[in-house]
Order: C-alpha cells, then structure tokens, then sequence
C-alpha cells in the first residue's frame, strides 16, 4: 500500500530533533524515541492523505455530474464563467493527482519532512478552490442537495487542514475510517 514515510531527523548536542513542514520542531534524547515519533506522524499523515483522497475521488464526481453545465452555446458572461470554471477545475484534478503521487514518491528525499506538508497544503488548496467553483455551480442552477453536501465537503477539509498543520509531540491516535464518514455524509437526505 502506499505510504508516507518520514525518516529524517537531526542531531543538536545530544537531543534527536524532527523538523516537520508545518513548521513545528520535537526534540528528544534517545534516538529510538525520534524514529518512533516519526513512525508514528508517518501513520497519521497517511490516514489524513487516505481522508483527502477520499474528498479528492467525491470532488472528481461532482465536477463530472456539473460537465454538461459548464458550458453555454451563447456568448454570455455566463458562459465564459462556466467555461473558465471547467478549465480551473480539470488544472487542479491534474495538480492534486500530482501532488499525492509526488508527495508519496518523494516523502524520504532529503527535505522530505518539509515536501510533504507543502504538497499536503497544496491539495488543500486545491480541493477548496474547486469545491467553492462548484458551490457557485450549484447555487446558480438550484442543486440545492449538492450545495450542501459540497459545504460539507469543505468543513471536512478544514478540519483535516487543521489536524495536519498543528501536528505537534501529540500525534493522536485516532486512525477513523475516512470511507465511512464520507459514505454517512453521502447518505444524508437534504429535504
């Protein structure tokens, strides 16, 4: 199975340090504890990454139900919207895809720790970029149900966002199934 794996640390004086790329640094005295620590933000990491693949996979299938929508036959403001809407939408799929593959293929370079907090910003980013295009979709032609479930969708983010970016010496333990919280939000009737 695919993975992130960070295994870089640094030595000052006697204490192991872990820099992580959200800007937090770990000491410790042992080298054992610093490879563990690592071990275990690896773990978490990459149960966040399964999360927003799963956000990634909805994102993809909102945006290929809104395809018909996205473009006019007339020459309207609308229709260049739509259209640029489109475009943005399908550069970010691409961006995002890149960014998982990069971030999973590249976790061990040398400036792992810091790459993988960026590209895990970056796919962020992206999914709240599209998912507010496609918000705008669905307000504009009353998908009131999707509206919903799109905001959903970007509160998830936000809170997967702030797990990541505030991963500290307290990496908790939580491993929750990110398929089943989309599939419970997914079977939420909106009346």
């Amino acid at each position: 199975m695919k993975k992130v794996k960070l295994i870089h640390y640094t030595t000052e004086g006697k204490n192991y340090v872990v820099r992580l790329g959200n800007g937090n640094k770990v000491s410790f005295h042992r080298k054992r504890d610093a490879e563990k620590y690592l071990q275990e933000a690896s773990r978490f990491i990459t149960s966040r990454l399964h999360s927003l693949n799963v956000i990634y996979a909805e994102v993809f299938r909102y945006h290929r139900l809104y395809w018909f929508y996205l473009d006019h036959n007339k020459l309207t403001n609308y229709a260049y919207k739509y259209k640029t809407i489109d475009r943005n939408c399908n550069n970010r799929i691409i961006a995002i895809g890149n960014c998982i593959t990069i971030m999973v293929q590249r976790c061990t370079f040398p400036n792992g720790n810091h790459f993988v907090f960026s590209h895990l910003r970056n796919i962020c980013d992206f999914l709240k970029q599209i998912i507010d295009d496609l918000r705008m979709v669905a307000e504009t032609k009353s998908i009131t149900g999707d509206l919903h479930q799109l905001y959903a969708l970007s509160r998830y983010i936000v809170t997967l966002e702030k797990e990541i970016f505030t991963l500290d010496a307290n990496i908790p333990n939580d491993h929750y199934d990110s398929f089943e919280a989309i599939e419970r939000n997914r079977n939420i009737k909106i009346v």
